[in-house]
């Protein structure tokens, strides 16, 4: 029961009251002091069942049928009246019993209404009916209250704010992380237990406060024995049934153990990385001089059909463990995120004929058929060449291993509005529908038996996809099931087209040159750097060429030979490269410490320095800066790295360092002839 202060209103006749309450959604009476009914407007809410009829006039308020006879609700309005005729102003909720509303709560206002003479000549009741609200009052409450049951019961941080961003609630949890109570929560008490370098949490929280938008953060707490928790923190915005911003609802996690393993993931993955680096540095030296060495053999003749085949057999074995360290890196770098791409222009329909070149020995060996279906015009894209060759030398490869002897193999080539499509299709095992979704998952093998060719590491389709993905396109395969075939499909976007080159421009097809075409240059190169010639070297001609130049050193002339100083701690590898470049006509040094470096370089004065990076004493680098600032001649001889570390950071170390060009090892003679060719033809550095 609520109570008011006295107030004089005047006197009300009856007929006014009835003409003014008669069409008002209320329950409206005029009564004596005494309770006595002078005039009753009854909506029909609040009507029983025999409608107006039901009471006398002048029966008392509380006798009326509305309050269902009970003893209790009379004497509450017998007690209402009581005060209000000593002139108070009451507020009570009452049960009642209506026609069509059964048992309700209305909201009777008791006024009275003093005349002239200052007495309480009638009091004037209202009601209004506040059953549904007091319904909907009611279901908060309950829903409330199994809101915060079961958040009490949950083992994670639940808590609500207010618009202002103060916590209106916490739950047992958050409680006890902080060790506090309910009441101690209510507030902002959680900002002092941030840890001070993530003071950005408290103020991306207000602002997304102030926007009414979704919050989510990890962010590093103290608890209540003092330690550092990682916590992880969602809310949304929260709204009332009227649709009005009432403040974040939201939950916090502890994640520090999981944070723990992931870091302990991650050492272990950097340490992974590391490790597949130094493992292919390391493969790479002892492999380098195995290739090399091979390559001189074979250029010198009379050799036994056995002997010819073992060289053949140590190459084609040594080159593909050269490409599984390849895998490796390459995988290694996808995991890193550290990929990257050197566009150019080139004809995309010479990439597919290139891939076919490069599997030509296992297709042969296979005695596969392989059929293409090629556009008739050239088709100029801008993309990285090396990559998209190295896809497409990728599924073919993975065709040719998963398909039966004298197998099919039929590579397709065309342009729509979607893309440009290459695909790759064979008659071979294909997948089990079960096994599909995982063709292109790193380190998979579905298939661990290939039909022809070596296992592999399960990389190949993986870093395809990888890199048809980061040129924009995407990389797909179906198969009708196991014995069945499959067809790999790579979409490239429109947005990759590009004009061709002007004729003046280099041409871009043939830069690239894979491992199993190598051996095949290497004849054509050989005989190119070394047959005679009018500007290099005369059948016949003498080299007379002193040990070291000085200041009176003259220009090279046709008699001039050009000088290598080779730098590796590997001594099977310098003195292989060595012998391979005492072939080609070139005067090389040998030295297997940065130290040993530096002294041979100024009293050698070579035309270009072939440089290892991990040498045991002084770092490659800290040789290549030494060597350029060493004077006229050192700024000006050409510097190759080369080194078994292949990462586009390496790259960018050795090019900061001073150095000319970066090439990982093995160095092949595909790579060792244009050198050469170069430095016959090159004038001395000006000393």
């Amino acid at each position: 029961m609520a109570t008011g202060t006295t107030l004089q209103r005047p006197y009300l006749d009856a007929d006014k009251f009835a003409r003014l309450f008669e069409k008002m959604p209320v329950f409206a009476a005029m009564v004596t002091p005494t309770g006595k009914l002078m005039s009753v407007s009854m909506p029909l809410q609040f009507s029983s069942a025999g409608g107006d009829g039901a009471f006398q006039p002048w029966a008392r308020l509380q006798d009326l049928p509305l309050w269902g006879g009970d003893p209790l609700t009379k004497e509450r309005i017998q007690r209402c009246l009581s005060l209000t005729g000593n002139g108070e102003t009451l507020v009570d909720d009452m049960p009642f019993h209506g026609g069509t509303s059964g048992i309700g709560i209305m909201q009777l206002h008791l006024a009275p209404l003093v005349s002239e003479a200052g007495q309480v000549a009638q009091i004037m009741c209202l009601g209004v009916d506040q059953t549904a609200l007091k319904k909907l009052q009611s279901d908060l409450r309950t829903s409330e209250r199994r809101f915060q049951d079961m958040s009490h019961g949950l083992p994670l941080m639940v808590w609500v704010s207010n618009v202002d961003g103060e916590q209106v609630f916490a739950n047992r949890c958050f409680c006890e992380f902080f060790d506090i109570t309910e009441d101690e929560a209510i507030g902002e008490s959680w900002a002092a237990n941030v840890h001070p370098d993530d003071e950005a949490y408290y103020e991306l929280y207000k602002r997304c406060l102030e926007q009414r938008v979704s919050f989510r953060r990890a962010v590093r707490m103290k608890n209540a024995s003092g330690q550092w928790r990682y916590l992880e923190t969602f809310c949304r915005p929260n709204y009332n049934p009227a649709g009005e911003f009432t403040g974040f609802i939201g939950t916090s996690i502890d994640m520090t153990e999981q944070h723990r393993v992931e870091q302990r993931l991650a050492d272990a993955d950097r340490r992974k990385d590391e490790f597949l680096a130094t493992l292919a540095h390391e493969l790479r030296n002892p492999l380098a001089p195995i290739l090399t060495g091979v390559e001189l053999i074979k250029q010198i003749s009379g050799h036994s059909a056995t002997i010819d085949n073992a060289i053949e057999i140590i190459e084609r074995q040594s080159r593909q463990m050269s490409l599984l360290i390849d895998d490796l890196m390459d995988a290694s770098r996808v995991s890193q995120g550290n990929f990257e791409l050197r566009k150019h222009v080139v004809q995309l329909d010479d990439l597919v004929r290139e891939a076919v070149d490069t599997c030509r020995p296992s297709i042969d060996e296979a005695k596969h058929k392989v059929t293409m279906t090629l556009p008739a015009q050239p088709v100029w894209v801008r993309v990285d060449p090396l990559r998209m060759n190295q896809v497409c030398t990728n599924l073919l490869k993975n065709a040719c291993k998963f398909t039966q002897q004298q197998g099919s193999i039929h590579l397709s080539f065309k342009e729509s509005h979607q893309g440009f499509e290459i695909a790759v299709t064979d008659n071979g095992r294909g997948f089990a529908p079960d096994t599909i979704d995982r063709v292109f998952d790193m380190y998979t093998q579905l298939n661990k038996r290939p039909v022809n060719g070596d296992v592999g590491l399960g990389v190949g389709l993986a870093l395809s996809k990888y890199l048809v993905n980061r040129h924009g396109g995407s990389l797909s395969v179906v198969s009708d099931g196991l014995n069945r075939g499959s067809t790999f499909k790579i979409l490239l976007p429109l947005s990759l087209k590009a004009e061709p080159p002007l004729e003046s421009s280099e041409p871009v097809i043939n830069k690239w040159v894979t491992n199993e075409r190598r051996s095949d240059e290497s004849s054509r190169l050989l005989a190119a750097v070394t047959a005679p010639s009018p500007e290099i070297l005369s059948p016949g001609t003498a080299v007379d060429r002193p040990a070291t130049r000085d200041s009176q050193s003259v220009p090279r002339t046709s008699t001039t030979v050009p000088k290598v100083l080779i730098v590796d701690d590997n001594e099977d590898a310098a003195f292989i490269i060595s012998e391979l470049l005492e072939h080609l006509g070139v005067e090389t040094l040998i030295a297997h410490t940065g130290a040993g470096a530096l002294t041979h370089f100024s009293i050698f004065e070579p035309d270009m320095v072939l440089l290892d990076i991990g040498l045991p004493d002084i770092d490659g680098l800290a040789v290549a800066r030494s060597i350029r600032e060493s004077g006229a001649w050192g700024k000006q001889v050409r510097l190759v790295a080369l080194t078994g570390l292949g990462s586009p950071d390496d790259k960018s170390k050795s090019l900061k360092a001073g150095f000319d060009d970066h090439r990982v090892k093995p160095l092949s003679l595909v790579h060792l002839g244009p050198m050469v060719q170069q430095l016959k033809k090159a004038p001395p550095p000006v000393p």
